[in-house]
């Protein structure tokens, strides 16, 4: 049985999401971008994308989506990204970076994993724009404090996240 399915076998209301939606959690504001409500996506494409706002401060999710996703993504600047398909190659087009230009971006990965993520093609496009990526499989679980005027990084891995973006983007 799915997770879905149990959900609904014990009557547990369930909500589908998708672009447009929008809703409140106390301050933070949480708008959906994708996937479009009805749309045939199946697999990573699928994903739910978030934009989640806090006083002028905000984070994009993006899942496992592809760069055709991330075409469709209008989800203006943002301070925080969470680079899609965990850096795989078919992720974090140079167009879409342009148009979200995060302040810092983190890679959720495994260390050695077999799908050689993050790509290294994908590094780069974020080294071009000069944009600084974290990496989980280099810097373990990665949490980020924002403020009015900063953002803390905290890292619990083997390696401190101080000045350490994968991409070693001059400057960070």
């Amino acid at each position: 049985m799915n997770e879905l399915a149990l959900l609904e076998s014990k009557g547990i209301p369930v909500r589908r999401a998708g672009a447009g939606d929008r809703f409140e959690l106390g301050g933070l504001s949480v708008q959906v971008l994708s996937p479009l409500h009805g749309a045939d996506l199946v697999g990573n494409d699928s994903s739910l994308v978030v934009k989640i706002s806090y006083r002028g401060r905000s984070v994009l999710f993006t899942g496992d989506i592809s760069s055709e996703i991330e075409a469709g993504i209008s989800s203006g600047k943002t301070d925080i990204l969470k680079v899609a398909h965990h850096g795989s190659r078919f992720s974090s087009e140079e167009v879409f970076l342009k148009r979200v230009s995060p302040a810092l971006s983190f890679v959720s990965y495994g260390r050695n994993n077999t799908y050689g993520h993050p790509a290294e093609e994908a590094l780069e496009r974020y080294r071009q724009n000069h944009l600084p990526v974290y990496g989980t499989g280099r810097s373990g679980a990665i949490e980020a404090v924002m403020s009015d005027t900063q953002i803390s990084l905290c890292c619990y891995g083997k390696d401190p996240c101080r000045d350490l973006p994968l991409n070693d983007v001059p400057g960070h």
